[in-house]
């Protein structure tokens, strides 16, 4: 009995479909209704932390910028996308080919906002031109996806990176955050090619 029990349990853990379907049998209609049907956020995760002084880059809600930045990868990565706390002489980079790229990673907001979480970390950071090269298409100063509910993006990750240095971006922490808001029509906002 035993031996069967473990056979099942290690093909269950082996075969995830298995385990799910198996998982699914064993809930009544009301607990499926239930998952399938009650609204979630996406998840974000991140194991990173900011050093003190990086205080200021944190949203009102008190995420870091490495948590909004979690989110908005999320948005083009089925739900959930962790940023792992970096390691020394590591830094957070775009798409490192263009088959990985997507309009969550080539924006302006979320470079930003993953050179703040690699900045907070007291780590190095890369150039916009060095995190966009694998991007075929980049947006500037927008999140061309429709913003997670409930998030609030620091007002210093839309700045025009083109136009204002990461310097500026403590100075720019008393403007007011961006909540969701209406997408912009991709050729308003989207410019092909690099810095």
């Amino acid at each position: 009995m035993k031996d069967d029990q473990a056979t099942c349990s290690s093909f269950l853990h082996r075969n995830p479909r298995h385990r799910l379907r198996a998982m699914l049998r064993s809930l009544s209609l009301p607990s499926l209704l239930f998952i399938f049907l009650t609204p979630r956020s996406l998840a974000q995760t991140s194991d990173a932390n900011c050093l003190p002084y990086y205080s200021w880059t944190s949203n009102s809600q008190g995420k870091t910028p490495c948590e909004v930045a979690s989110s908005l990868l999320a948005v083009c990565n089925g739900g959930t996308f962790d940023v792992a706390a970096l390691r020394d002489g590591q830094h957070y980079e775009g798409p490192t080919l263009v088959s990985n790229a997507n309009s969550c990673i080539c924006n302006t907001v979320t470079y930003s906002l993953m050179t703040a979480c690699g900045l907070c970390q007291g780590k190095s950071t890369l150039r916009w031109n060095e995190w966009s090269k694998n991007c075929p298409n980049v947006t500037f100063s927008g999140f061309p996806e429709s913003l997670p509910s409930g998030l609030l993006v620091p007002a210093w990750a839309y700045q025009d990176i083109r136009t204002t240095s990461i310097s500026s971006w403590q100075r720019i922490t008393r403007m007011p955050q961006s909540p969701a808001q209406p997408r912009l029509p991709p050729q308003l906002h989207q410019m092909a090619g690099k810095l």
